[in-house]
């Protein structure tokens, strides 16, 4: 059994994703891919890392947890997608810097299902986006009261990814850009379901359909269909559609947090570039570029 796991990172796909994948359950089936819906992973997925950290799990209880949500449908991949697998909103930053909580889930996560090989597949985001969407979530804290005494500089990507690894050596990691999704959405969808990019799914332009005008939209339809199924051809065709069609306010991204300046927008997009450069360099990191 092979067992994906897509954990984030918050305020990334916003859920789209799971909901591609449940768009195309009947599809996945067909071909041996199980995702159960959060509702019903969840409350197992969670009851099996706290018997983790009192070392209570038994060694048939990921074969009883796949049992359990299959209800005997054959299936050789089992997808789980929630933001909250990585880090609960309130632990997601901190003067420890970003998620710094990941790496003891990946570790839990990676231990429930002993027979299965597990991957785990994640969204970055630029800090300097995503620290004011985090904070956000932080309902009744201020922007102080959330970060401490950290600096936003401290917020960086690879520390967390050289956790996983520390904690998990044998990890196998699945990472993209979300400013990049745009572009990679289908690939992202056929990676984690292990499907052919041939096999056209539901909802390849959903993504799109939330950043493009509705002609913009009704271009890109008309385009893909009488275009040959090619990454290249789909990018080209995607990259225009943005630059012509895109909805008012789409790619705008206010950021108002105490102290911070356009010099410190700069810096923070300028170290996230050099982590993933870095993070994309690692042996067991599969990085999927546009």
């Amino acid at each position: 059994m092979q067992v994906i796991y897509h954990i984030g990172a918050h305020c990334t796909d916003e859920g789209r994703i799971l909901k591609a994948l449940l768009k195309n359950r009947g599809t996945l089936v067909e071909r041996g891919v199980a995702v159960p819906s959060p509702a019903q992973f969840r409350p197992v997925l969670r009851r099996a890392m706290q018997s983790l950290s009192g070392g209570l799990l038994g060694q048939d209880a990921g074969q009883m947890i796949i049992e359990d949500l299959l209800d005997g449908t054959p299936a050789n991949r089992l997808i789980f997608s929630h933001d909250f697998l990585m880090s609960i909103p309130m632990h997601s930053i901190g003067e420890e810097g970003l998620y710094a909580n990941a790496p003891r889930n990946v570790a839990a996560l990676s231990r429930v299902f002993e027979a299965g090989r597990c991957e785990f597949h994640i969204a970055l985001r630029n800090p300097a986006t995503l620290v004011p969407a985090l904070v956000g979530m932080q309902r009744g804290q201020s922007y102080r009261d959330v970060m401490g005494a950290a600096h936003p500089l401290e917020m960086r990507w690879r520390p967390v990814i050289e956790r996983i690894f520390e904690r998990v050596p044998d990890a196998r990691l699945v990472l993209w850009c979300d400013e990049d999704l745009p572009f990679v959405w289908p690939e992202v969808l056929h990676r984690m379901t292990g499907l052919d990019p041939a096999v056209a799914l539901e909802g390849e332009s959903d993504f799109l359909a939330t950043l493009l005008t509705a002609e913009g939209l009704a271009v890109l339809e008309s385009s893909l269909k009488a275009a040959p199924r090619y990454t290249g051809t789909r990018r080209a065709i995607t990259a225009a559609l943005l630059e012509t069609h895109l909805r008012q306010g789409a790619d705008e991204e206010e950021i108002d947090l105490p102290g911070w300046t356009q010099t410190l927008v700069d810096q923070i997009t300028g170290a996230y570039a050099e982590d993933v450069a870095a993070i994309a360099d690692h042996p067991q990191v599969e990085f999927l570029w546009p």
